[in-house]
């Protein structure tokens, strides 16, 4: 069997109006998945509220949704500073350590309530439907 082999050589004269379609529909997916991540995050904030224990409403006040500089990312969570050195507000004792991560995550006396992974669960399918939409807006 003979082998043929054909060359061919294709010119463009003028790329920029290719490029000014790429570089509008990037700009289009970028505004997009940040109204998007902006969304998810706001659902997450909710949800997690609505699961915080909030015997004394002291937790569910520190809870914070902080984004990052490009709004990509954010952070949901509690701040040391928020706790230690303040007064607890159920037994008016100072508090010395960090404990929503014992609320969270338990410990040998206490079953944890990890409404963070909860809402991420319960959230997942939307979140990725919406970055799934906005990636190809």
């Amino acid at each position: 069997m003979a082998r043929v082999q054909i060359r061919t050589t294709v010119r463009f004269r003028n790329l920029d109006g290719l490029k000014a379609k790429a570089r509008a529909r990037t700009a289009r997916q970028r505004q997009a998945v940040l109204e998007a991540q902006v969304l998810n995050a706001e659902d997450d904030h909710n949800v997690s509220a609505a699961l915080c224990n909030f015997l004394t409403g002291y937790m569910l006040s520190k809870l914070r949704l902080k984004f990052t500089r490009g709004g990509y990312n954010y952070f949901l969570g509690f701040d040391a500073s928020d706790f230690i050195g303040k007064t607890n507000p159920v037994t008016g004792e100072k508090i010395t350590f960090f404990y929503p991560v014992v609320v969270v995550e338990g410990s040998v006396n206490y079953a944890g309530n990890d409404f963070f992974a909860a809402a991420h669960f319960i959230n997942r399918v939307t979140k990725t439907a919406r970055l799934r939409a906005a990636v190809h807006a």
